[in-house]
């Protein structure tokens, strides 16, 4: 009797569990269907169409619909993704994506996100659409294309007949290490463009979902990859986003949120925070770097304006800091601009996870910092304006070369390379060389402001006399020489701890040391008496072209070496024409002294 008894219960908590697992299937499958029901409404209203990515046909022009708006590109603009060996949000891989296409971030003013995945969904538009500048005249026309035209289709670029084997040429010189010159840079360029777009569109390069934790790959999983349900939580992004109706755009931050929600239950550990990526984000999007050189500029004009309006006595000119509003008015925009380089310093490190030091926008950037410190310093000492306003020339060239120049100057984010992850000897040994580098570019300026009206109207000026000049570029040349004796050597530390050397005379090695001892000899020259303030100002201008070798010209035209993580290419021209025109100026400026001397 028990035993029946517990047969009939056993029966019944199987009937009660039957019951359970319909009734959640019932569930399931009505909101699948109230899901599928909701996305068909919207796809109809965004014009796209899931599964289809690559392969759909524009219904109009992209560019003639409204712009998005701001709160939906704001939405979807910090979904993280992984590309080029980070995780960074997908507004920083459109800027990157973009730029590699079109050489700017913007296309007829709309922001790259919007241009990004109108790509994605609208791919026969893009690939026929004029957005890919061919500079090269002589690749253009052994490609017979037009050379008065700057913009190309990447499908008239993609089926050019003579570009295969110009590609097969590049890489049998890829294959063997050789330097590209600037037509196979060109070669490479459409290349990469075109590969990059077919990436975009297959949604190959959306890799959108951690792996499970414990797995053996850190690599993300690509949106043509991903599960069903994670297609479809995209696709409701993506529905939002592209809906013509500004109420349907305004929820893709909501959707975006959920598929966050979603992605990151597959991997917490890994998933970053919507924290995160907004403040790569705002990075992107506030450009400290560019405002610092902008704000400079404005306080360059205000400090050389009350430099010029206190000329008129003598007096005013050895007197204390000049009680002037347009002064103090400058120097407060000088620390402005120091404080945004450093606000772009703090999070561009908080970003990275490291020092920003492993590139040459980096180092560019951070002499243009160091120029200012220095320049600062040597102001509140000596109590002369001259000198803020030589590190303001100098640094903002550095910004806007920096801000203006991304196609020599690569300003992305990238992961450290395994020689470079020991940040303290990292840090310290190129912090200390760069900074030397812009103690060495304050004594150029000092040199070329001094000198300057020698050139130009054959005599001295009162506003940059000579002999104080010369002091202060000899202090400035005293601080470099300390600084880059000290990160040699750091660099010797280094290299022990990665290469297993100390020293071996790398190019990098061999210009750093070249450059030291140019400048101690100039030094031991002004201490002897051997040159003269004239003489002095002369040399640290010439002495500067060392410091540019073992600065520019070993990574971009050398391009040999152990210190092959900073090799680029680009400048090359414009960099010869700047050290041409140097010696001519410090020529003509010997010989307008020669000349006073005779008569």
């Amino acid at each position: 009797m028990a035993s029946e008894k517990a047969d009939g219960g056993d029966r019944m908590s199987s009937y009660c569990n039957l019951f359970r697992i319909q009734w959640i299937w019932i569930l399931v499958s009505i909101f699948t269907i109230f899901s599928a029901t909701t996305f068909a409404d919207q796809m109809k209203q965004s014009e796209i169409a899931p599964g289809k990515m690559g392969t759909g046909e524009p219904i109009k022009n992209p560019l003639e619909r409204p712009a998005r708006e701001k709160v939906a590109v704001a939405g979807i603009a910090v979904l993280p993704v992984q590309s080029g060996g980070r995780i960074k949000p997908v507004d920083t891989l459109a800027r990157e994506i973009i730029h590699l296409l079109h050489g700017k971030e913007k296309v007829k003013g709309r922001h790259p996100v919007e241009i990004f995945f109108s790509m994605l969904f609208h791919p026969k538009f893009w690939e026929s659409h004029p957005i890919v500048p061919v500079r090269y005249t002589p690749l253009k026309k052994d490609l017979g294309l037009e050379l008065d035209r700057k913009y190309f289709s990447l499908k008239e670029l993609r089926l050019n007949q003579k570009i295969l084997p110009l590609t097969q040429e590049l890489q049998n010189k890829e294959a063997g290490n050789e330097k590209l010159d600037p037509y196979y840079q060109a070669v490479s360029q459409i290349r990469n463009q075109v590969s990059v777009f077919s990436f975009l569109v297959s949604g190959k390069i959306l890799a959108l979902v951690p792996p499970e934790s414990g797995a053996d790959s850190d690599k993300w999983v690509g949106l043509d990859q991903t599960s069903e349900e994670q297609k479809l939580r995209f696709w409701l992004i993506a529905a939002a986003f592209q809906n013509t109706d500004p109420e349907q755009q305004l929820r893709t931050k909501e959707k975006v949120s959920e598929f966050m929600q979603m992605a990151s239950l597959v991997n917490t550990e890994v998933y970053p925070s919507t924290t995160v990526m907004a403040r790569e984000v705002h990075y992107n999007e506030a450009r400290p770097f560019r405002w610092a050189w902008v704000v400079a500029l404005l306080s360059l004009i205000l400090l050389s304006a009350s430099l010029v309006r206190d000329s008129s006595t003598v007096a005013s000119m050895k007197e204390g800091l000049p009680n002037s509003t347009t002064y103090f008015l400058g120097l407060g925009l000088f620390l402005i601009s120091f404080g945004l380089q450093i606000y772009g310093y703090y999070l561009r490190c908080m970003i990275a996870e490291r020092p920003p030091v492993t590139n040459m926008y980096e180092s560019v950037i951070w002499v243009a910092f160091g120029s200012m410190f220095f320049g600062f310093i040597i102001e509140l000492l000596n109590k002369r304006r001259v000198v803020s306003i030589c590190s303001l020339i100098f640094a903002i060239l550095c910004l806007m070369i920096s801000d203006l120049s991304s196609a020599v100057l690569d300003n992305s984010i990238h992961p450290l390379e395994p020689v470079l992850r020991s940040n303290f000897w990292l840090l310290i040994h190129v912090l200390t060389i760069t900074l030397s580098y812009a103690a060495f570019a304050l004594s150029l300026m000092l040199g070329n402001l001094a000198i300057a009206p020698l050139v130009f109207l054959g005599r001295t000026s009162k506003l940059f006399p000579l002999k104080p000049m010369a002091q202060y570029a000899y202090r400035s040349v005293q601080i470099g020489v300390v600084l880059l004796g000290t990160g040699t050597i750091l660099g010797g530390i280094w290299a022990d701890y990665s290469w297993g050397r100390f020293w071996g005379w790398d190019p990098k090695e061999t210009w750093a040391l070249i450059a030291f001892l140019g400048y101690i000899a100039i030094i031991h020259a002004r201490y002897r008496g051997m040159v003269k303030d004239f003489g002095f100002l002369a040399s640290c201008i010439i002495a500067f072209l060392l410091v540019l070798m073992a600065w520019y010209g070993v990574n971009f035209i050398l391009g040999a070496g152990l210190h092959s993580y900073g090799f680029s290419s680009g400048g090359n021209t414009e960099v010869f024409v700047y050290s041409v025109l140097q010696c001519v100026f410090v020529a003509l400026a010997a010989f307008k002294v020669r000349s006073a001397l005779i008569r």
